[in-house]
């Protein structure tokens, strides 16, 4: 997965417009498509919760999470400074380096940040829903190993 965080006056217009229609003063994810033929953003749907590319809107420079907090505690909001990168996840991150490395390509020419970066510097959220995960399969193996044997 890539996302390429970038400013495109037409979606900011748009969300804009939604949120101010709505009186919405919370947390909102956006799901947009570009209809190419119309040259128009369309709006997919919106949900009130926090992204799977939060993240990546933190190396961008926007850090949604403080935000909140801010808004929260009615204090104001610092510049925020919106930085266009290209994020990536840790797997496709790994599989650029990878062939990166096998022909002699430079994988910062791809991405500009990647979820492996969070990971380096703070790896405990990553042990522990890997853990988590470990536990859930370990789990559900003895669950059917113990219908099996009751059904036998």
């Amino acid at each position: 997965m890539n996302i390429d965080f970038l400013y495109d006056e037409n979606v900011y217009k748009i969300v804009s417009e939604v949120i101010g229609l709505l009186e919405w003063t919370g947390v909102v994810h956006f799901d947009l498509r570009c209809d190419v033929e119309e040259n128009q953003v369309k709006i997919i749907e919106m949900n009130a919760r926090f992204w799977g590319s939060i993240v990546g809107s933190y190396c961008a420079g926007v850090n949604f999470s403080l935000l909140a907090v801010l808004e929260g505690l009615k204090i104001e909001f610092p510049p925020i400074k919106f930085i266009p990168i290209r994020y990536v996840d840790s797997g496709t991150a790994l599989k650029i380096s990878l062939f990166g490395f096998l022909f002699k390509k430079s994988a910062i020419s791809y991405y500009d940040h990647s979820k492996i970066n969070s990971h380096l510097r703070d790896p405990l959220p990553l042990l522990y829903s890997s853990g988590i995960q470990l536990y859930n399969k370990i789990d559900r193996a003895f669950t059917n190993f113990r219908q099996k044997i009751k059904s036998t």
